[in-house]
């Protein structure tokens, strides 16, 4: 495309684009898929300044290591789920272990990494090729982490992995009742993902995985137990999420024919707002999603904590606390606040909820009155469950200038503290010029949004930078 532009070749011929012509929007024909990994160049390093991201610490899935980087060894899944999509292709491919092992040379020789996380969809399916890495990665002393099947763990397994440095294992939860599973076209059920989970945590290593809720077969009593699950096994600290209707997957493509998605352009625009194609009504999914707020609160966290360098610049601080497991004294540093992720105890691994303490709490409050005070309205934008906790907990929240607002027509069936969670178009409606972004990840897509949108919006702020001392 580069060379097209530059030599002013037509668009049209150069597969797997998308662009405006005119008032239309071209969709060029599919680009066929690489087959060859090795033959494509290694990430440039140096332009993306990569050793700025690795100087500044990473919250990387929550194991908030320094030095850290992601890799990928392989392409796509063999896999087909309803609601996954394969951002790289169809075709799953893989690397050379000696490609992939030069690029980890040149990692580690010029940026010094400590922690390696494989971004592949699924990691190595086949048990040889995952031995044969293990004893290659070991020799490295690095800390690693990868998705797996919950249906390929045994006890060798986990043995080899762990000697290897492998210290987290991600999987494709997604549901503890078996007929979403089939639904989902998971190929697992609920007992293969009791008896890994398991495994996994009396091994001392970390399962990670999602709770998402809202498939096409979902009723309330598949939710439920989803979540009276979730309760009797809290120790794994699954996150619980609805589910997301991306482009090119099953679910969207249903979405789109029962006419839920009526602008696919639009759709985009708004970051794949959560719709509900469920077999629940509007309501049903409504007290769904708030008792899915609510089990925030439940989530194990550290005991006898506090939290100190405080950096409201970065919305990060240091946390130092009992995990609530083994009782390990642990001290955390450069927690990043407001984000999805968890912190684990360094001794049995036990993956922890993040604290707010009475001061950070006491910070944010008298930040949020302040803006409230200078603007007169405000809006709090995205109702992630993890924020959501510390918000309800403001007696402000219940003034009558504060609108909670997201973009998800599910979320908008919730309420918070008997406040109904609004579409953005309240913010023309109402003449609100100040915005604080709850979920500080989204910051910067919001923040865009905001923009694009509602001109009359004169400041923007992150959450996150609300933990400090008065603005």
């Amino acid at each position: 495309m580069a060379d097209a532009l530059q030599r002013g070749k037509d668009l049209h011929t150069i597969n797997g684009l998308v662009f405006k012509g005119g008032d239309n929007y071209v969709t060029t024909n599919p680009r066929k898929e690489i087959d060859n990994l090795d033959s494509i160049p290694w990430p440039d390093c140096e332009g993306f300044e990569i050793s700025k991201n690795i100087a500044a610490g990473s919250s990387i899935i929550g194991l908030h290591h320094t030095r850290s980087v992601a890799m990928i060894s392989s392409r796509s899944c063999p896999f087909n789920c309803t609601f996954c999509f394969h951002t790289s292709g169809k075709k799953y491919r893989k690397r050379s272990f000696d490609n992939f092992f030069q690029e980890l040379d040149y990692l580690v020789t010029n940026y010094n990494i400590e922690f390696l996380y494989l971004f592949d969809e699924l990691f190595s399916k086949n048990y040889e090729r995952l031995k044969a890495f293990c004893l290659r990665i070991k020799k490295y002393n690095l800390k690693w982490s990868a998705a797996f099947r919950v249906d390929d763990i045994t006890q060798e397994m986990l043995h080899i992995l762990k000697e290897s440095g492998c210290v987290q294992m991600g999987f494709g939860i997604e549901s503890a009742d078996d007929r979403i599973l089939k639904s989902m076209r998971k190929q697992i059920n609920v007992d293969q993902i009791e008896k890994a989970l398991k495994l996994v945590y009396d091994s001392g290593m970390i399962a990670q995985g999602n709770l998402i809720f809202g498939d096409l077969e979902e009723t309330v009593e598949t939710a439920r137990n989803s979540l009276n699950w979730w309760y009797a096994h809290r120790e794994y600290s699954l996150k619980l999420t609805p589910i997301i209707a991306y482009p090119g997957t099953f679910v969207y493509q249903q979405a789109c024919s029962r006419g839920l998605i009526k602008d696919k352009i639009q759709f985009l625009r708004d970051g794949c707002p959560q719709i509900n194609f469920s077999k629940m009504t509007d309501s049903e999914f409504g007290e769904i999603l708030q008792e899915i707020f609510n089990a925030q609160a439940e989530e194990l966290r550290p005991t006898n904590f506090h939290i100190d360098n405080i950096n409201s610049s970065t919305g990060r601080v240091g946390i130092i606390g009992e995990c609530v497991r083994c009782g390990e004294k642990n001290d955390w540093e450069n927690v990043k606040l407001f984000t999805t992720n968890r912190i684990n105890c360094k001794k049995c691994q036990q993956r922890l909820h993040i604290p707010f303490d009475a001061n950070i709490l006491s910070n944010i409050e008298k930040n949020v009155k302040k803006i409230l005070c200078q603007y007169q309205k405000i809006v709090f934008w995205g109702m992630a469950a993890y924020a959501v906790e510390v918000i309800k907990k403001f007696d402000i929240l219940l003034d009558d200038n504060i609108y909670l607002v997201d973009i998800s027509k599910s979320m908008q069936m919730a309420n918070i503290m008997g406040k109904k969670i609004l579409q953005p178009n309240i913010i023309n409606e109402q003449g609100i010029t100040a915005v604080i972004v709850l979920p500080s990840d989204y910051y910067t897509n919001i923040k865009a949004s905001v923009a694009a949108e509602y001109s009359g919006v004169e400041k923007v702020f992150n959450m996150a930078n609300l933990i400090g001392s008065i603005i």
